[in-house]
């Protein structure tokens, strides 16, 4: 826990960070995992319009004691004692490991927000094992709207609904897998409906699959 933040709902909420720490794999698997935490920690304490520290200048690469080094770095910009002030791009994170097969690990990465209920954002990322990589591309939004198209008793009807609404059946908007997952045996996907609104679906990757990117398709059949 960072420190205690008074919403301006009266109710004083923990502002925190939790990562899963791998304890095995190759050492370009967790050099690649380490460089995503600490990726998103940096944006978590530097959000952007007032820049304290370089991003080169606090990495790190002991994976171990990393939310500890980012709270000392950045100890002299925020105070834990005070309640009234929030430094934070959200006012929680975490970075959970929420599927591992033997070719691929994934994270997922909450932005959590306190208001008047809590709302959670939601990213995945996925490592290739062989050689620690990310996968580029999932799925893209052609192919997820073929899926929606050809799969109808798996699609969400709030969704589809949606895209009907703001776009034409036959045209592609541009944020439909913003945030998209490879899990043991689903893809799990978050559409954004408006700031702060979202619905989280699963789809089985028995189904799904023939829809995915090759190299999706590859980890997953490997």
């Amino acid at each position: 826990m960072l420190k205690h933040y008074k919403h301006l709902t009266g109710e004083v909420f923990p502002i925190t960070i939790a990562i899963d720490i791998p304890v095995e794999g190759s050492g370009a698997l967790v050099d690649s995992i380490t460089t995503f935490f600490n990726e998103n920690l940096y944006a978590f304490f530097d959000n952007g319009e007032d820049r304290h520290l370089s991003y080169e200048s606090v990495i790190s690469k002991n994976i171990k004691w990393l939310i500890e080094h980012y709270r000392v770095a950045y100890s002299p910009y925020f105070p834990a004692d005070s309640t009234t002030e929030h430094e934070f791009s959200t006012d929680c994170l975490e970075m959970k490991l929420v599927a591992q097969t033997s070719a691929y690990v994934t994270y997922e990465i909450n932005r959590i927000f306190y208001g008047e209920g809590t709302e959670i954002a939601k990213d995945w990322v996925t490592f290739v094992k062989s050689d620690g990589h990310r996968l580029k591309e999932i799925i893209n939004n052609n192919e997820m709207l073929r899926f929606y198209r050809e799969q109808p008793l798996l699609r969400s009807e709030n969704i589809w609904e949606n895209l009907h609404n703001h776009c034409d059946e036959e045209k592609s908007p541009h944020d439909i897998v913003c945030s998209v997952g490879l899990l043991n045996d689903s893809l799990v996907h978050q559409y954004v409906y408006a700031p702060g609104i979202f619905e989280d679906v699963k789809y089985p990757l028995s189904k799904i699959t023939p829809y995915l990117s090759k190299e999706a398709k590859d980890l997953i059949l490997h």
